[in-house]
């Protein structure tokens, strides 16, 4: 993930020793900074925050009804419209990416009642480490050959790739619509649950699609999305399932201290 980072920041770094009104990634924008960062971009945007409740709680401050169901709406990505009483701007391929981190007990600041019902919640892919003891274990790292390998042969190659429109197997979709038909079964009677699992069925095809594409720098890349790439990406969406019901068991004891209290005292 951070040589991916970094990447992206060395072709941002390459994009401003020209003179451009467009950035690949940046660390604070507005709703409208964003539209206008799409003009002449069709990369998109990736907005970097070290701090992402500092993101949440200024996401208002220049507006008086709030920019929050704009970025919401940007979520969904495709075309998009801004409408604002001076001008209208238009992007046909709106592309903005949210990445960022935040410490476990801030996580309540990020997600008050009303996100958890007005989709909000659900629009985040959440990782909180795993505790696995006090001692730090052995990380083998790419050396500079490998890295570079990786640039070349994956990174550079997906950078100058255009627009593309992939299918996916029939057997793709069996194992997609299997896996969408047991989370409806799964979590049924728990409403919260199954708001972020329908949202994980679309995520599911996104990261099908990005799966996909990382496979181009050692073959061929083909027009249809294998099963076993389906696969790959529902496994992932299972980790980030599991993963929302530590968030949202975070938030109750945030919320009901007397489970908290009960719990501690077992």
């Amino acid at each position: 993930m951070r040589h991916c980072l970094s990447y992206l920041f060395s072709k941002n770094v390459e994009l401003h020793k020209e003179e451009v009104k467009h950035s690949y990634v940046t660390n604070n924008t507005t709703i409208e900074g964003m539209f206008k960062n799409h003009k002449g971009n069709r990369k998109g945007l990736t907005i970097f925050k070290d701090e992402l409740s500092g993101w949440v709680k200024g996401m208002n401050n220049y507006h008086s009804k709030g920019a929050k169901e704009e970025w919401m709406n940007a979520w969904n990505a495709g075309d998009q419209t801004l409408t604002r009483s001076d001008y209208v701007m238009h992007i046909p391929d709106c592309k903005p990416n949210l990445f960022g981190a935040t410490q476990p007990e801030k996580v309540p600041s990020l997600f008050d009642s009303e996100s958890l019902t007005d989709g909000f919640f659900t629009r985040f892919l959440n990782t909180e480490p795993y505790y696995v003891g006090k001692k730090y274990k052995p990380i083998t790292k790419a050396d500079n050959k490998q890295l570079a390998f990786l640039d070349s042969q994956v990174h550079e190659r997906i950078w100058n790739m255009g627009a593309r429109n992939f299918e996916s197997t029939d057997e793709a979709d069996k194992i997609w619509r299997k896996w969408c038909d047991e989370g409806e079964d799964k979590y049924f009677d728990f409403p919260q649950y199954r708001k972020y699992q329908k949202k994980l069925e679309s995520y599911a095809i996104r990261i099908s699609g990005i799966l996909h594409v990382m496979g181009m720098g050692l073959e061929p890349l083909p027009m249809t999305i294998r099963a076993e790439t389906v696969q790959k990406a529902l496994n992932i969406c299972d980790f980030f399932m599991g993963q929302c019901e530590r968030v949202l068991n975070n938030l109750s004891m945030h919320r009901f201290p007397d489970r908290l209290q009960e719990e501690l005292s077992a």
